[in-house]
């Protein structure tokens, strides 16, 4: 993306958003998945730092003094900070709900709703780097001198001479700070500052080091990137570049990303410092630092000397499937298979997917294919969607959702048929959508000269499937009259049934009506 002026500031990602400055006063959002404008916004004054973005705003500091407060999706003014503030390069920080911010002659600490100023503290020299929070503490480095102050109060704790120029920022890990100046990397003490050791490099350290793994990466005009153990302080591994390293690195999956000052972006294994990718930038010189997030680099690079380009490297997400395929209605327990289309993805990558049989947008179940299928234990309405994913993680939108009705199941009991013969007969089926339990049934046939005629069979069936059948039988009894046949089932899940038939008994032999 080709922009008419220069950057000197790094851009950050924040909400699927590129943010960056330039030098001709512009400020932009843009698109990070195609690179379009989502709006600019002229700020009066050069921007030489990168911005910070939290909670729906990004915060950005012009050369003349303005710390801005913006809405991230309108780019809406909010507030603006003017006095006080001077020639702004140093990024701003944010902290729990507080930014914190040097210029040339203070850091300061402003509230980020309000654009009120909480404390300052005086600086004698101009502030480059940016502050860095730890345990309620605010380190910065200014004029060769590194910085403890309190984060409530901004009181000194203390300070340590390290250098005589100091461009980088502090980077906290294994509760040690680590910061360049001159050609050195230093260790120290952030409870007392206390230097703890150094490192020297062949040229100066400007970026910011990054901690990882238990190690510092750092880079130096000596075109080399340098990984340090920081419990051994042995280098595990450098590489030479062919340029400046005047930018800081990131971290992505395992791999160290920097750039240098007018060639290359390097792609570095993290533990072993092999090369995994390179790219030639073949632009003028940036002091820019690159973005990480969703699997994109963003990275500024001046094209000429009034001009710049932002680049994006990196994974794109697959296109969103579609509307998931299959039954609408369905059983308790019954399992259904959905299926949706086969999704294309931009880099070639290979693709699963992701099925929500819940509504509550989370996967239930990742296929290699675009078919799964799934069961309900629960009577309702249910939203069936698919999302796509690709081998780096980079996950599509929703696809559209499929709603699906799920009834509950129960058997229901039929008395078929009563017939006669030599004997009664009956048939009882379970015609429902679900197992009986503990079939209890009676038949009974009564009547007959003089009453003479009672039979009777009665019995249980532990189970009766969907779909199955009962055959009751009195066997050959004798008797001779008319008479009357009741034939009741029921089962444990309350479904019943009852009918009743007349007839006529001859001797041996039975006739139903």
């Amino acid at each position: 993306l080709n922009i008419s002026a220069g950057f000197w500031g790094s851009p950050i990602i924040y909400e699927n958003t590129i943010f960056i400055g330039d030098l001709s006063n512009n400020f932009y959002s843009i698109n990070l998945d195609d690179g379009s404008e989502n709006w600019m916004i002229n700020l009066g004054s050069a921007i030489r730092c990168a911005p910070v973005a939290d909670n729906g705003y990004v915060y950005v500091a012009t050369f003349d003094k303005d710390l801005i407060c913006l809405d991230a999706e309108t780019g809406t003014e909010q507030w603006n900070v003017s006095d006080g503030v001077g020639n702004i390069l140093s990024s701003p920080k944010i902290d729990n709900g507080m930014i914190y911010i040097g210029s040339r002659d203070e850091l300061l600490c402003i509230d980020a709703t309000s654009g009120v100023e909480q404390w300052s503290f005086p600086a004698a020299s101009p502030i480059f780097s940016s502050p860095v929070i730890y345990n309620d503490k605010v380190f910065y480095a200014s004029a060769g001198v590194v910085f403890c102050l309190d984060i409530q109060t901004g009181s000194k704790q203390w300070n340590q001479p390290i250098g005589s120029l100091i461009y980088g920022s502090p980077c906290i890990g294994n509760n040690q700070l680590f910061i360049g100046a001159d050609n050195d990397i230093f260790c120290m003490n952030p409870q007392d500052g206390s230097i703890l050791w150094q490192y020297t490099t062949g040229g100066s350290v400007m970026g910011t080091p990054l901690f990882a793994y238990g190690n510092i990466y750092f880079g130096s005009s000596d075109h080399v990137v340098y990984c340090v153990n920081v419990t051994t302080q042995d280098e595990l591994w450098s590489y030479s570049t062919n340029d400046e390293i005047t930018s800081s690195p990131v971290l992505c999956d395992g791999t160290v990303i920097v750039s240098s000052k007018r060639d290359h972006i390097y792609w570095m294994n993290a533990l072993t410092g092999e090369i995994i990718d390179q790219y030639e930038i073949d632009l003028d010189p940036s002091f820019s630092s690159p973005a990480i997030a969703d699997g994109k680099l963003v990275f500024t690079a001046f094209e000429t000397p009034s001009s710049g380009k932002i680049l994006c490297f990196g994974n794109y997400a697959p296109d969103i499937p579609d509307q998931p395929a299959g039954p609408t209605e369905g059983l308790i327990g019954v399992e259904y298979t959905y299926t949706t289309n086969e999704v294309t993805d931009p880099d070639g990558d290979e693709v699963e997917y992701g099925w929500d049989f819940n509504g509550d947008e989370v996967v239930d179940d990742w296929t290699t294919q675009p078919t799964a299928s799934n069961s309900w234990n629960e009577p309702g309405l249910y939203e069936v969607k698919v999302k796509a994913k690709d081998i780096n993680n980079a996950e599509s939108d929703w696809s559209d959702v499929l709603e699906v009705t799920i009834i509950e199941q129960f058997p229901e009991l039929s008395i078929e048929s009563i017939t006669g013969g030599l004997g009664v007969t009956t048939i009882i089926s379970n015609i429902g959508d679900a197992d009986a339990t503990n079939v209890n049934y009676a038949l009974t046939v009564t009547g007959g000269i003089l009453n003479l005629i009672n039979v009777t069979v009665t019995d249980t069936q532990t189970d009766l499937a969907v779909d199955e059948g009962i055959v009751v039988e009195t066997g050959i009894f004798i008797g001779l009259g008319p008479i009357e046949i009741n034939v009741t089932v029921v089962c444990d899940e309350g479904s019943s049934d009852e009918e009743t038939a007349d007839g006529m008994q001859l001797i041996f032999f039975s006739v139903v009506n």
